[in-house]
């Protein structure tokens, strides 16, 4: 038991951020679902404009509980966070739109795993990059 309090304690920072990434992903698949199938853009486009909504209320999130001490004013951070998670975001873009037309893999399945393998490589990248030493995690 003591071991697994522990290991929770240990990832607290991660779980939060977890957490923040999670309010963000809602308004981005209500953004997705509403520009794909309400007004039939194509989904690279119509993930193009919702993941940049998802990413920004996920920013407030995770500088209001996570990191709360920010080495970069807020835009900066916000683009700084486009650009680091747009880079593996269009990365797997182009590679899984091929399998969504190709193989007709369904757009909400490839968009969790494009969600769910950057949320890992940006957590990393974010505690090294964008904040400071020991500033509460």
């Amino acid at each position: 038991m003591r071991n697994k309090i522990r290991l929770y304690l240990k990832n607290w920072s991660m779980i939060k951020y977890g957490y923040a990434v999670l309010i963000g992903i809602g308004p981005d698949y209500g953004l997705y679902t509403l520009l794909y199938y309400s007004f039939g853009l194509n989904f690279i486009i119509s993930n193009l404009c919702s993941f940049s909504f998802g990413t920004l209320i996920a920013l407030i999130c995770i500088r209001k509980f996570v990191f709360k001490k920010a080495r970069f004013p807020f835009w900066k951070d916000y683009i700084l966070s486009l650009i680091n998670n747009g880079t593996v975001f269009f990365l797997w873009v182009i590679t899984l739109s091929y399998f969504v037309n190709t193989y007709h893999i369904n757009h909400y399945l490839w968009k969790t795993i494009v969600i769910t393998i950057t949320f890992f490589i940006n957590y990393s990248i974010r505690k090294i990059l964008f904040s400071h030493a020991n500033n509460g995690n």
